[in-house]
Formats: structure tokens, sequence, C-alpha cells
């Protein structure tokens, strides 16, 4: 039932909308680029792009064409979540992936990184904004192959991009204007079977959000239970203190094991969902943990890595 309440901009509902539908993809992009010979080659949804020193993205989808340009595109309904550093900073990711070594910078590829937003985020009043480098001096573009795109998801006009927003912003796909998409969404709202292996997906993606807060959280918890309890000086306190360190000491030992697994496997070059298939754990605990991991790199410090986790010193 919560999926046949979702729009197009919930995460988890267009992630499977849009999963192994390359040709949804390209309708989309077609739209937005008012471009209908664009074909696509490949799309991939939830796409990685890992860093090894710094911060590492995931594009809700990521996509090429058959003359090598790059598409990343992220739906958004939040705000904050369409920033444009964050535009900016995906718009980087990609390029670093995308340039092996040696090769010339001259065959970077063309990257148009898109932002669909339900709301008007650079509160332009306008249906759509292509940003683009310009020198300021002559008013010439500066052609460095890069693009940005917002998509304001707020104009339901009657024109083709218009008539997406509405689409779109739709609970029924009997409302949509476009057949294409209204059949993608259908397939997911009112199939019983597509609705539960949907309803798997939020369930597991709560499981998980649990598992690493009791892997990561009961530290700084237990620790600040043990000093009240140290400032209240009561016996009672005291050995309670006792048994919940004891058993968190079990969990930290725990956490530490995989700390050290996960450093070790970054350092001979695995990806993380190479670590998640070996260590046969989640993908997203795999993840967290990995993103910290990398920006304790070359030295990888597991002491540092634990608390981070823990929150000593990111305040989590």
């Amino acid at each position: 039932m919560f999926y046949r309440l979702c729009k197009a901009y919930d995460d988890l509902f267009m992630r499977r909308v849009l999963a192994d539908n390359t040709k949804l993809v390209e309708f989309i992009l077609r739209i937005i680029l008012s471009d209908e010979n664009l074909h696509l080659v490949y799309s991939e949804t939830q796409k990685d792009v890992v860093s090894l020193l710094g911060h590492s993205v995931r594009l809700d989808v990521f996509a090429k064409d058959d003359k090598n340009q790059l598409y990343g595109i992220e739906v958004q309904r939040d705000v904050e979540g369409a920033d444009e550093h964050r535009a900016r900073y995906h718009s980087s990711m990609i390029d670093v992936n995308s340039l092996r070594r040696q090769q010339p910078f001259q065959t970077l590829p063309n990257v148009t990184n898109i932002f669909i937003t339900e709301r008007d985020v650079l509160k332009g009043g306008l249906p759509i904004y292509h940003i683009r480098r310009v020198i300021d001096e002559s008013g010439e573009e500066f052609v460095d192959g890069a693009e940005i795109i917002y998509v304001n998801g707020e104009i339901k006009s009657d024109s083709p991009l218009g008539r997406m927003m509405h689409d779109f912003s739709c609970v029924d796909p009997k409302d949509m204007y476009y057949e294409f998409i209204a059949e993608a969404v259908e397939r997911y709202k009112n199939n019983d079977k597509e609705e539960q292996a949907m309803v798997s997906d939020l369930e597991q993606y709560k499981r998980d959000i649990a598992y690493y807060a009791e892997r990561v959280g009961l530290a700084k918890g237990w620790h600040e239970g043990k000093t009240e309890g140290k400032a209240e000086g009561k016996a009672e306190g005291r050995a309670e203190g006792r048994a919940e360190g004891r058993a968190e000491g079990i969990r930290e030992g725990q956490l530490m094991a995989m700390i050290r697994m996960i450093c070790k496997k970054i350092q001979n070059n695995k990806s993380v969902e190479m670590i998640a298939e070996e260590m046969e754990e989640t993908l997203d605990i795999v993840r967290i943990i990995y993103n910290v991991a990398i920006t304790c790199a070359p030295d990888f410090d597991e002491g540092k890595i634990y608390r981070l986790l823990s929150g000593e010193k990111s305040g989590i």
C-alpha cells in the first residue's frame, strides 16, 4: 500500500521504475534535452562513484549515449539535496572516474549533470535552467564539455517538459499524460508481486539502518550512560554499566574486526560491492564503513575510523 502513494520523486520507488529500463531513461532525457535523436547505450540506477581520498557519491541514474556523452541524473524532493555545490561535485566525480591513467585530457567525455527537483531550487521561475561556464570579459561560452541542468518540477505547463513534470507529481498513473511513463509506473503500482518486492526493499532499508545504528551507536550511548552512572554514584548504575560494558566490548570487537577486514580489502583494490559479497554483509552497511575508511587513506588508522563511525568526532 505504501508504494501506491508514491510519486516519481520518491527515491525507493523511482529506483525500481528506472532500474533496467534504459528506454525510459532515454525518453526522459529526450524531453529534457529536446533531442529526439538521442540514443542511450547504457543506463544504471544507484551508481556508486567512489573517491579513495574524498567524498564518494551515489547517482540516482548514470547513463551514456551512442556519442559517448555521459549523464548523471538526480531526482530530488529535498531542496538541500539539490544544492549547487552538490551539482558541481557530482560533475567533478564523474569527470575523475571517466579519464583513465595516461589518457589525454582531450578524450574526457562531455558530461551533463541533471537535477530534477520537485521545487524551484534556483528560484528563477523558469521551467529549466542550463548552466555552463562563461568567459566574463567576452560573454562567450567556455566550451569544456561540462553542463549542469536543473529542471523545475513546479511548472506543469502544456509543453512536453511541463507535461512530464505533471506526470512526475502524479500518484495515480491514470492521471499521467505520457503513456510510456504511466505504463512503467503502473507496473509497480498495481502489481502484487512487484509491490511486495518494493516493500521488501523498504523493510531491508529499515533493517540496515537499525543494524548500523546498533553497531556504531551503542559505544557513545554506553559511555554517556556510564558517565551518568558515576555521577549518580549508585551501585546499581555501576553494576549495569559493567554489564553493558561487557556487552559493548563484544560489539566493539565485532565492529573493529569489520573495519580491519574492510581496510585490508580496500588496500587490495577491491570495490565496495565485492567486499560486501565476500564478507556476506549488506551493501549499505559495508558502504558506510567503506566511505569512512577511505577518508583515512593511506594509513587506514582503525581506531580513528572506529571513532568517526561511533560519532566521537563527528557528533553523530
